[in-house]
């Protein structure tokens, strides 16, 4: 009578899920960059000026004129390195100024697009090199 013997290989590393969450990160900074393109087109600059800063600096209080109309808004995003009293430019969409107003710096404007296709190159890479190793060591039929 034989003995049977049981090995159980650790669970491989699903790679084409990677390519997959890589490949849509890749799309949202696309969609995300094709967005801001657009709003940079249609955007109207101010001047502003800090008014003071929250979330451990990363979140500034800007206060600017658009039109008759005096706006204090908190950026959101990757903003960083602002102080209170410091002048910056700000685009708006004159219909609306308040909700789409964004600091005119590179972080906040690029930040989480620029993020985003970061993430998405990395999950990609991984999974290609994950996948190239996996097929390296299959055997050849």
């Amino acid at each position: 009578m034989g003995l049977i013997s049981v090995t159980t290989s650790p669970r491989p590393f699903p790679a084409k899920l990677a390519c997959l969450i890589g490949a849509f990160m890749f799309a949202v900074a696309a969609w995300q960059g094709f967005q801001r393109m657009e709003f940079l087109r249609a955007a109207e600059t101010a001047a502003g000026q800090v008014v003071g800063v929250k979330a451990a600096g990363t979140q500034p209080q800007v206060l600017f004129h658009a039109g008759d109309m005096r706006i204090n808004y908190l950026q959101g995003g990757l903003a960083l390195g602002y102080a209170p009293g410091q002048a910056v430019q700000v685009r708006y969409l004159p219909e609306r100024p308040a909700a789409t107003a964004v600091v005119d710096d590179f972080l906040p404007l690029w930040g989480t697009t620029g993020l985003f296709a970061v993430l998405g190159a990395c999950a990609g890479a991984v999974g290609l090199v994950v996948l190239r190793a996996q097929r390296a060591g299959r055997p050849r039929q």
